[in-house]
């Protein structure tokens, strides 16, 4: 009986976000509708995401990094870093004035995955395991007229941290 009841819900939740997110638009133009107007924020994690909620396993070394980034409304931002398979890192990041749309990305080469989306999100935090060797990013968007700070951190195994900001 638990079992039926565990299955019951995880369909319609998986139904659910299917729906939500055959109306999201990502900055690469995946999707081909906006989202309706009753739903404000939201997010959804794709089966088989690197993100986890408990702590991240870490080996020396250990790197920490942190970078506000500044974005105008309608801007863009990337923030990447390059990962090995199995490697941990811990995150943070936090809008300051409005939520920001983001989706979460591994890329090795010239294959992309989408791991994570969301719109209208203020703050976030996790452990990311990477899936692959590669890149393990996110993209932001600021879909309002309002200029917000983007403030990342980071605390793991990893080799590089990069990012960049453009206005559309």
């Amino acid at each position: 009986m638990r079992n039926e009841l565990a299955t019951s819900v995880t369909f319609c939740l998986t139904v659910f976000l299917a729906t939500l997110w055959s109306f999201l638009v990502l900055p690469n133009g995946v999707g081909s509708q906006t989202a309706p107007s009753d739903v404000a924020s939201w997010r959804r994690l794709e089966a088989g995401s690197p993100i986890r909620l408990e702590a991240a396993q870490v080996r020396a070394p250990v790197l920490s990094r942190s970078v506000d980034v500044s974005l105008d409304g309608g801007a863009l931002a990337e923030i990447e870093m390059e990962m090995t398979e199995g490697e941990q890192a811990s995150f943070s990041w936090k809008a300051r004035e409005k939520g920001l749309s983001f989706r979460l990305h591994g890329r090795q080469g010239n294959q992309e995955q989408i791991y994570e989306a969301g719109r209208d999100i203020r703050t976030d935090n996790g452990t990311v395991v990477s899936p692959m060797t590669g890149h393990i990013g996110w993209d932001f968007r600021n879909e309002t007229s309002v200029p917000t700070v983007l403030s990342f951190e980071t605390r793991g195994n990893f080799r590089t941290l990069r990012w960049h900001a453009h206005s559309q």
